[in-house]
């Protein structure tokens, strides 16, 4: 009898990316493709408030140590500006506010911003990653085009949730194959 493997886990509070009701554009099917490929498990839930992002976060916090172990990485793909994500088109948070209704979902973890400029604040990265304990923080400090995002999140997001070394998801996704890429796209990691 073949005992299944427990998958590293991705924890993804997804943004409105568009007031169009009919539109379905969403980071859904590239998780569901890595888990496929045995690369990660995942729970994702969209948020277009604040509020739904603040009862999620707190419902993880709650059960992370005993059920939820395994998630290793919070993904926030989401429209963003320099130090602010936008969870809908009329609901920024800056990072300060994520780091309030984030809280201890960090803890540990390593957090990808999936949004445009978002890291374009150093004082307000070092002050997110101070007040979550977050282990890392990466993500964006140019506005990045869809698809080419996608394909980061192909790399990075199971080389951050197999991290065995504090820098080896950064070490990995600036290698000589990736490094003009992930220079284009402004990727860049902030350590606790």
């Amino acid at each position: 009898m073949t005992r299944s493997k427990t998958l590293p886990g991705v924890l993804c509070f997804e943004g409105e990316w568009t007031d169009d009701l009919r539109n379905n554009q969403s980071v859904l099917p590239t998780l569901e493709h890595l888990k496929r490929l045995e690369q990660l498990d995942y729970i994702h839930r969209d948020v277009a408030t604040r509020e739904e992002l603040s009862y999620y976060a707190g419902r993880f916090a709650r059960r992370a140590r005993r059920e939820y172990a395994s998630f290793r990485t919070v993904y926030l793909p989401m429209h963003g500006a320099p130090g602010a994500l936008f969870v809908s088109g009329t609901t920024s948070l800056s990072l300060s506010d994520l780091a309030e209704d984030l809280g201890s979902t960090c803890e540990g973890r390593a957090v990808y911003f999936g949004a445009c400029s978002a890291l374009r604040a150093p004082a307000q990265v070092r002050n997110f990653l101070a007040r979550t304990s977050a282990t890392l923080v990466c993500g964006y400090t140019k506005d990045v085009d869809w698809l080419e995002s996608s394909a980061i999140d192909l790399l990075l997001l199971p080389a951050l949730s197999r991290q065995a070394k504090r820098n080896g998801a950064e070490a990995y996704m600036n290698s000589n194959a990736l490094a003009a890429f992930t220079k284009k796209l402004g990727l860049t990691f902030r350590y606790a």
